[in-house]
């Protein structure tokens, strides 16, 4: 209809699909994502289906540490 207005990212950047070629999403809000993998063919051994739930309000934090070993403060 041409009123496509924006779509909200659902992923972080580091999201890792390998040429999904189908995806479905239930009553419920579950994302199916069917992958084919790296390479095409029966020998395909990262082919998979993936689940992706979504959830809504506030999310639990995630804890990030970095260091510096350098010396002489």
């Amino acid at each position: 209809n041409e009123n496509y207005k924006r779509m909200e990212a659902f992923m972080p950047l580091t999201g890792d699909f390998r040429r999904p070629i189908a995806m479905e999403i239930t009553p419920e809000g579950i994302l199916y994502v069917l992958e084919y993998g790296t390479i095409y063919g029966a020998d395909n051994v990262d082919a998979r289906l993936v689940r992706v739930d979504y959830h809504d309000g506030n999310r639990a934090p995630v804890a990030k540490i970095t260091a510096n070993d350098s010396v002489g403060l």
